[in-house]
């Protein structure tokens, strides 16, 4: 029986992984068509025939399209700096990492841990690899916008636990406000300044002009 059950599983795991390839190539196809149209190679991206200033030619030349090895002033960029970091934006998104710790207690949630772990991981890896890791004009770091919903999950479970959840309600406040700061000041923070929340989103609050808001939209 457990042979049986064995060779089913097997056989559907190849049938999965089949699944999957195949559409992959269904999804790859068209960027490989277009890029062998436009570039005269399925696999030569955009970024490789940029055109303009010389700065941002020679920034993707680097390595692959971009991407390189991490740099620790990039992590420090995506993650606290003035400039573009994700938890002065959204500080409530700290509580993923006891909540994650909270996770992996419960032996059903492990898997579930893993995942979003190695999702945030290898994203922000990722992301302090790529030559353009502040995303340019923007609020907060955009390139590492896709490992969000890996960091809210397990914030879930850190709102059950104390003494996490005493401080919830503070950090997610604390987190909306900036965020509705910078709504109705400065939505998009052009890059080279240090520090936007205060120079330019604080600083449009208290001196004007406020264009982001609905009295100012309805005249």
């Amino acid at each position: 029986a457990a042979f049986i059950a064995l060779d089913a599983g097997m056989r559907f795991t190849r049938r999965a992984l089949a699944g999957f390839g195949a559409a992959a190539l269904a999804g790859l196809a068209p960027v490989a068509l277009y890029n062998q149209a436009i570039y005269g190679n399925p696999f030569s991206q955009g970024y490789a025939h940029l055109h303009g200033a010389t700065q941002f030619k020679l920034g993707m030349s680097h390595g692959v399209e971009g991407v390189g090895l991490p740099n620790l002033a990039a992590l420090w960029g995506i993650t606290f700096s003035p400039y573009r970091g994700l938890f002065l934006l959204s500080p409530f998104l700290l509580l993923a990492l006891p909540g994650l710790r909270a996770m992996w207690r419960q032996r059903r949630q492990r898997a579930a841990a893993a995942l979003c772990g190695a999702a945030v991981v290898v994203m922000l890896l990722f992301n302090s690899s790529y030559y353009f890791w502040d995303g340019g004009v923007s609020l907060g770091p955009r390139h590492f916008s896709p490992a969000l919903p890996f960091l809210v999950f397990p914030v879930a479970f850190a709102m059950r636990r104390t003494p996490w959840k005493r401080i919830v309600p503070w950090l997610i406040g604390l987190s909306i406000a900036t965020v509705g700061l910078c709504c109705i000041t400065v939505l998009i923070f052009l890059p080279g300044v240090p520090n936007p929340l205060v120079t330019l989103a604080l600083y449009h609050l208290l001196n004007g002009p406020a264009p982001n808001n609905w009295g100012m939209l309805l005249g």
